[in-house]
């Protein structure tokens, strides 16, 4: 049996998350803060992936908005210190094109609406990134609702530094609409390998250095002069740089001597 809803009462609240069925037994914990927030916490190996989903009001309706807007706050302090935080979902927000330095790249659309300012001013507030902005896209890819002829983006995925360095695309697909008019917006994120594999890849791959070989001048210099080129650019996260330094000079010792297998 249908049930009706009244026409000023539509479109308010009310979403859901869907997980694919090889994550299932990886749910830690499930959180619904309020009809417009739902946080979610995924196990990554040793490591745990909250993710928050959330369904912004409309405009027109400040006193929820600011409501809303401190409810996320309260969810995002929850978490963890060294947590990575994504933010997915319907901010109905238009952030316009005011570009600003790790919060809003120069790839967003002209209108800035009250809901954007308030999603701006969020964002800055903790120092989050809005991922839609980064990535230069066609309008068909950029755009993430239509309706009547008029286009805009107001569905967003935001994340932490943490978060960022990990993510390698943002943009919008057609053909997954089911009925709706808002269109699907995928981020692709590359988590990094669980601590215990790497640590078990590592070891099965490398054996051991034979370090012997530096008493030889030619190949003590060849190392001595390899680890400079193999060190990528510091991003200020002083985990990920020493992660960096270790592979550099791993990377360096791979190509100066032999390494015996396991």
């Amino acid at each position: 049996m249908p049930i009706r809803v009244e026409k000023s009462q539509r479109a308010q609240s009310g979403f859901s998350r869907v997980l694919k069925d090889s994550w299932k037994n990886r749910i830690i914990s499930y959180q619904r803060a309020s009809d417009g927030i739902i946080s979610l916490r995924l196990r990554r190996g040793r490591d745990n992936l909250p993710i928050t989903g959330v369904y912004a009001p409309t405009i027109g309706h400040s006193n929820e908005t600011e409501h809303f807007y401190k409810q996320l706050q309260d969810v995002i302090d929850k978490l963890k210190k060294n947590d990575k935080v994504i933010i997915s979902g319907d901010l109905n927000a238009r952030i316009g094109t005011e570009t600003v330095d790790d919060l809003i790249g120069p790839h967003e659309q002209v209108k800035l609406n009250d809901n954007g300012e308030h999603l701006r001013e969020f964002c800055a507030c903790i120092k989050l990134r809005i991922k839609n902005s980064f990535f230069k896209r066609k309008d068909i890819h950029k755009f993430t609702w239509a309706e009547r002829g008029s286009n805009s983006i107001i569905d967003y995925v935001i994340a932490n530094k943490k978060t960022w360095l990990y993510k390698t695309d943002t943009r919008e697909y057609r053909g997954a609409e089911v009925c709706s008019d808002h269109f699907l917006v995928l981020c692709k994120i590359r988590t990094p390998k669980p601590y215990f594999q790497k640590k078990i890849q590592q070891k099965a791959e490398e054996g051991k250095f034979e370090v012997q070989l530096l008493e030889q001048e030619s190949i003590r210099k060849l190392y001595e002069n390899r680890p400079e080129a193999q060190i990528k650019p510091r991003v200020g996260d002083v985990e990920i740089d020493c992660v960096n330094l270790r592979e550099a000079v791993k990377q360096a010792a791979r190509e100066s001597f032999r390494c015996t297998k396991n």
